[in-house]
């Protein structure tokens, strides 16, 4: 079994529960909150734009709603250290 393209590149990679989180804690531009949402996490690679990763998720932006379809969408994240401890979030 091989690394993922981030670790191989010695880049911080999330956990599934830290990518929700990071993902739940972010609004979208219109205002909308991901609270509810649900992802899966894929393959990562280091982020083209900045520092963090960018990851493939499958997405649930709502997962009370009923027939809420999943989408498969790439996510940028970034590890950052809050009092000793890292925390991603969206970037």
């Amino acid at each position: 079994m091989s690394a993922s393209p981030a670790v191989a590149a010695g880049v911080a990679q999330p956990t599934e529960g830290e990518a929700t989180a990071a993902v739940r804690r972010h609004r979208l531009f219109t205002g909308t909150s991901l609270s509810n949402a649900t992802l899966k996490l894929g393959d990562c690679s280091p982020g083209g734009v900045g520092p963090g990763v960018t990851c493939m998720t499958q997405l649930v932006m709502d997962s009370t709603r009923p027939n809420a379809t999943p989408q498969n969408r790439p996510i940028g994240l970034r590890a950052s250290t809050v009092s000793g401890r890292s925390r991603f979030g969206r970037f």
